[in-house]
């Protein structure tokens, strides 16, 4: 049903085609449709699916991610881009030629992620279409399921600033893979992605060769018309109709066509999309590949002693971090314990990750030079984002600068890796880097400064020195490299004595205990074991006793008459028997329980009887007390190696009676002796780089060369961390020349580190995994997901043609397997396949805001752990802005918003840099919203106003995760009338990232019309954090002026509409003289007329007062300018003055004595919002800060606030 035929119907529901007939006919085929699709799925899903086992083959699922990704670079635009796209006449297109004023509104598009791309000839990226359909209505209804515009044909190309078009040299034309099968449901279908593959396959596009006597204008159009050809003829290859006569029944044609700017290159996922070509073609995979897409989790429970102690196994830490805390350390121990394929480490921000996965991957490069292995573990370290990846790199760098002997210069244990293009900005960013290209065995960049021939034997020049100076002695490099390592081995052995000692000395206090318990003894272990000793003496004694009395009856027996043994059972004689033998036992002051005195065989058994019982108890006590002497023994032991370490460690270890260390001294461990660990690891591995580029140069002049196995382990010696986007990787590690000769590097790294994890769906990661024999995923799952870029019905039909799935009732597994590419995320597959780590503890925030975050997100599991916060200075605050919303490209902005930020940063500048002690505002203050278009308002309005040094970072919420700054601000783009949802209410992740970026203070800027304290909403529980405590609105930035010290609030804050105006009108009634001012940044002509304004104002002028509005010029109403014009003249003809200004945000009326504050325009028709009044002297200060709108008074302190209480 979903091949298209050469009729006229151009898609096809899933049970027929829609063609010409009757109301009733139609009316019942979608009754039909409907019902039958309904029965089907719940036949599927509830019969058949419910115990089905979900199979995934390796090379199937490789092939659908592959392919996925490849249809994720091929879908239609958002229809909110097409709907706001740029109309495009199809004449200019195809002559290669845009009108002027076409080609300048074009070139001032941006693109929708906000970013401009401009190629070498000065040229952008655009996507045009001659063909746009609009859908039709019925019976004046709009049709539901389908998009409201179609454009069944995308045209990349590239258009310079004077409207100059050549086709892209990178893209072909593409019909929409979400318009091709396989697809399911099949809703809409053009035609199937085989065909489009089929007709690229054998029309490879040349572009052509200018003809002789051809003008470049001429040559231009004739390479437009043939690429625009091109496009057409794909669409009537795949759905068998012509262009000239191409329709779908459902649309209607626009006369004209669209063009957008383009998104994101196809080249990214190039590399990509030939690695796992490559990882088909080899059929290749290793552990964290399998792990990851067929493995279950590792138990939940830790299967190891609970009295293994965490530190044993961990011998190196990184110069100027903090000291592990008991939680990352628990998670070393069961790292290094476990070594797991897979390792999902997830938690809060703050809680220490990165920091954490830098120590793990630091373990294995000490422990490989202590082991004296050939070659240093290789990690690489990616991320979906730049962002991301120098905030890795700012954490791998410490404080290791200068601890080397050879290369001091190097600034950590990673290095970027990227192309030579961008070296400019890791020169800016201060990082160390590497490009493509290889000269000499060696990527260029940093490396290839290192590594040159003088700089290498320069470097063995400076090593020698330092040795010679440390040392004390000239020596050679294989000398030196040797007593290095004796010098690691003597910082990491007495490590690890250290706590072989304390889990020796927790081992026998848990024995001791034991012992304790099982003989129920409450006393004190010393008490107890002179106690067994006594009691093992005494029955020791005991049985020699017993064994003697068994010796002389045995005697006895023997000794006694014959006549008297045949005749004791004789009347009379038995008495004589009875009482010699009785006789026997009173001499040894013994009685026998249970013997017949008068029977030999009876006393017999009675006797050993008893020697049984008392050998037993002297075994029992004997056992007992080797025991016990046996701990003796080793607590007399463990001390005097105690004794013998404090002689190494030329200090003494402190420890307790309980088995712990004095965190002192934890702490002395990772900052001194762990960190001297590593310094030496550096310096070992720093000899071994040098032998190598000596031995490198050596082989060169034979003609002997080297394969980029061999540079890659060569490099890691210095920086064995490999940070880059997972974009580029596969450039990175592949021998091949060319796309048709990839031989990718599978396994060269020991572990693989994949950054902010939980924003990457599963199809971009798994193919990467097979350069690693480890992986660690690192992310938190509350933070922002992945952006998918395949929709669900395209990612099931792509399962089902790929076999993976049998039928849509194995949707709901695959959806919980986390592996599908259009709901699927790489941090909890990681979390499902592999072992888990979750770190709670929170260095990094102010409490404040770890309490949000638990109550947004984390169900307080987030353990605060920061106490150096200044409790004066609140976590949150807000700022009231109105505004007017813009949109663009399916993205919007508020300008208003912007204006007001950048104004306050201009002011708060010198207070923010003095509080945090920094030079450039941007280290301290950063700016995040949820809109592309706003982060452009933003951008422009602080490059207009601020200084360049002081221009903050300022970017999306989803290019910020992952960094972090002592302040924070929200532009949460909010309209003047403030009743649209908030953005970040659809998705709770957004507001969670935001606000924990911020070490000490977030502060939100919007209209706080949009935020109510009730209920359970994201947005909610931000406004019960905004106004929680303490006022803790800004200073009243918005306008130029803020409240006065001697001001008191003599009402709470009202959000009544009818209290609102009452306070207004009362204003006006009081007023008998002096001025009554009135600033609001929207008035509105109608609201005005009908609350009788100017009749009250006109009545206050009559009585001798002035009114003056302070308002924005132009005056910004609801209604256009001419109601505006009305406005102002209105006003004068009641004797009103109007000031105006640039930026006016808040809105306020004051007197002399008098002042509210509304957190809406008092001269707009808006319900709701909120105010507060305040009495006090105002009249100087008002006159002091109107005097000079916009600057400070002379002596004013700004942010100050008196108590409002």
């Amino acid at each position: 049903m979903n091949m298209m035929g050469a009729g006229n119907a151009s898609f096809y529901h899933k049970c027929g085609a829609t063609g010409t007939r009757s109301f009733q006919k139609d009316a019942f085929c979608v009754f039909l449709n409907s019902t039958c699709f309904t029965l089907f799925r719940l036949f599927w899903m509830n019969i058949f699916a419910l115990e089905v086992p979900m199979r995934v083959p390796l090379t199937a699922l490789l092939t659908y991610y592959r392919n996925s990704l490849a249809d994720a670079d091929r879908m239609a635009p958002d229809d909110n881009l097409v709907q706001s796209a740029l109309l495009a006449e199809e004449a200019d297109w195809s002559e290669g030629q845009l009108h002027r004023e076409h080609a300048e509104q074009l070139w001032a598009a941006r693109s929708p992620n906000g970013k401009t791309e401009i190629d070498e000839w000065g040229r952008k990226r655009y996507w045009y279409c001659p063909w746009v359909g609009t859908l039709k209505p019925e019976h004046g209804a709009q049709r539901h399921g389908l998009p409201l515009r179609l454009v069944p044909l995308w045209i990349p190309v590239r258009v310079t600033a004077q409207g100059n078009i050549d086709p892209d040299p990178v893209l072909l034309p593409w019909i929409p893979r979400n318009l091709l099968d396989p697809i399911y449901p099949a809703r809409l279908v053009l035609g199937n992605v085989n065909d489009a593959d089929t007709y690229v396959a054998a029309n490879v596009w040349t572009e052509p060769e200018p003809l002789d006597e051809e003008t470049p204008s001429e040559f231009r159009r004739r390479k437009m018309q043939l690429w625009i050809e091109y496009g057409q003829k794909l669409v009537e290859y795949v759905t068998k109709q012509s262009w000239d006569t191409f329709h779908l029944e459902e649309y209607y044609q626009e006369p004209q066509g669209v063009a957008i700017p383009a998104g994101a290159p196809s080249a990214k996922i190039s590399g990509l999309l030939a690695h796992y070509d490559a990882l088909i073609r080899d059929k290749i995979t290793t552990p964290p590949l399998q792990r990851f897409i067929a493995g279950d989790a590792f138990p939940s429970s830790d299967p190891l002693a609970s009295n293994d102690d965490p530190r044993a196994l961990h011998i190196a830490h990184l110069p100027g971090f903090p000291s592990l805390s008991q939680d990352q350390r628990e998670a070393m121990h069961r790292a290094c314990v476990h070594h797991p394929d897979v390792l999902a480490v997830h938690g809060p921000p703050g809680t220490g990750k990165t920091k954490w996965i830098a120590e793990l991957a630091l373990q294995d490069y000490v422990e490989s030079a202590l082991n004296e292995e050939p070659n240093p573990p290789i990690q690489i370290w990616i991320a979906g984002t730049n962002q991301a990846i120098f905030s890795s790199l700012g954490t791998l760098r410490g404080s290791i600068q200068g601890l080397r002997w050879a290369y001091p210069k190097i600034r950590g244990l990673g290095i970027w890796c990227a192309a030579k293009s961008q070296q400019k900005d890791f020169i800016v960013a201060d990082h160390d880097w590497l490009g493509f290209k290889w000269t000499d065995g060696i990527p260029e960049g940093s490396p290839s400064q290192w590594g040159n021939e003088d700089s290498v034997i320069e470097a063995a020049a400076n090593y020698q020195d330092a040795a010679r100076l440390h040392f004390g002695q000239h020596m050679e490099l294989p000398d030196i490299k040797q007593k290095v390592w004796e010098e690691l081995h003597k910082s990491v052995q007495p490590l690890r004595t250290t706590w072989r000692l304390l889990r020796r000395d927790r081992e026998r206090k848990a024995k001791v205990d034991a012992l304790l318990n099982d003989a129920n003894w409450t006393g004190e272990f010393e008490e107890y074991a002179k106690n067994v000793q006594t009691l093992h003496a005494k029955r020791k004694k005991a049985l020699e006793r017993a064994h003697y009395i068994w010796k002389e009856w045995r005697a006895h027996v023997d000794t006694t008459p014959l006549w008297v043994t045949l005749t004791a059972s004789l009347p009379g004689a038995a008495n004589r028997f009875l009482a010699r033998n009785k006789n026997f036992f009173e001499r040894f002051r013994l009685k026998l329980r249970g013997a017949n005195m008068a029977d030999n065989d009876s006393i017999n058994m009675a006797l050993q009887r008893l020697i049984r019982d008392i050998e037993n108890l002297a075994q029992q006590t004997q056992a007992t007390w080797q025991g016990i002497r046996r701990l003796k023994m080793e607590k007399d032991d463990i001390a005097t190696q105690w004794i013998n370490l404090a002689d190494q460690w030329n200090e003494t270890p402190r420890w307790y009676d309980d088995g712990s260390i004095d965190p002192q001294w934890e702490l002395m461990c990772d900052t001194k002796y762990r960190s001297n660990a590593t310094m030496w690891a550096l310096r070992y591995w720093e000899a071994v780089y040098l032998q190598r580029r000596m031995a490198y140069y050596s082989d060169a002049r034979a003609g002997r060369m080297r394969s980029k196995y061999d540079g890659w382990r060569e490099l890691a010696c210095l920086t064995p961390m490999l940070a880059m986007t997972l974009h580029t990787a596969p450039r990175y590690f592949q021998e091949g020349f060319d796309d048709r000769d990839i031989r990718p590097m599978y396994g060269i790294a020991q572990r693989m580190v994949v950054e902010e994890s939980s924003q990457l769906s599963p199809d971009i990661v798994a193919g990467l995994l097979s350069y690693a024999r480890t992986a660690v995923f690192v992310g938190d799952e509350k933070q922002l997901l992945p952006i998918w870029s395949v929709p669900e019905k395209t990612d099931i039909g792509n399962l089902m043609a790929h076999q993976l799935m049998d039928h849509p009732g194995q949707l709901n597994q695959w959806k919980e397997s986390e592996l599908m590419a259009s709901c699927g995320s790489a941090l909890l597959r990681a979390k499902k396949a592999g072992l888990n780590v979750f770190l709670k503890e929170q260095h990094r925030s102010h409490p404040d805001l770890v309490a949000f975050a638990n109550r947004l997100c984390y169900d307080n599991k987030i353990v605060p752990m920061r106490t150096d916060y200044d409790a004066d200075w609140p976590a949150f605050s807000y700022g009231h802005v109105l505004g007017v919303i813009d949109h663009q490209l399916g993205s919007k902005g508020n300008r208003i918003e912007a204006q007001a930020i950048a104004q306050y940063l201009l002011r708060m500048s010198p207070i923010l840099k003095a509080r945090y002690g920094v030079a450039k505002l941007g280290d301290a203050v950063a700016i995040v919203t949820p809109f592309v278009r706003q982060v452009h308002w933003l951008r422009q309005e602080c490059q207009k106003r601020l200084p360049p040094d002081d221009v903050p970072n300022i970017g999306t919420v989803h290019a910020y995760q992952g960094s972090e700054k002592p302040m924070m601000i929200f532009s949460a783009v909010q309209s003047v009338s403030g009743q649209d949802i908030p953005f970040f209410d659809m998705d709770s992740t957004m507001l969670n990232v935001a606000v924990s970026r911020a070490k000490d203070a977030f502060w939100y800027v919007g209209n706080m019309n949009g935020l109510h304290t009730r209920g359970l909403r994201p947005s909610s529980i931000l406004a019960q954090s905004l106004v929680k405590g303490k006022y803790q609105r800004l200073p009243q930035w918005m306008l130029p002026f803020d409240t006065p010290h001697d001001l008191r609030m003599v009402n709470p804050m009202s959000s009544d509409p009818a209290a609102r105006l009452e306070v207004l009108r009362s204003f006006l009634y009081e007023m008998q003289a002096g001025t009554l001012h009135i600033a609001s940044p929207y008035f509105d002509q109608n609201y005005l007329d009908d609350i009788d304004f100017w009749t009250w104002a006109h009545r206050a002028v009559q009585r001798g007062a002035s009114v003056v509005l302070h308002a924005n010029k132009p005056v910004q109403t609801y209604h256009g300018d001419s109601t505006a014009s009305d406005m102002v003249r209105t006003a004068s003809s009641h004797g009103i003055q109007w000031q105006w200004h640039d930026g006016l945000f808040d809105s306020r009326i004051w007197t002399a004595n008098r002042m509210a504050e509304s957190s809406s325009p008092w001269g707009a028709p808006l319900e709701g919002g909120s105010f507060i009044v305040y009495e006090g002297a105002v009249q100087l200060w008002c006159q002091a800060q109107m005097g000079s709108w916009g600057n400070l008074s002379k002596g004013h302190t700004f942010g100050q606030r008196g108590d409002e209480s």
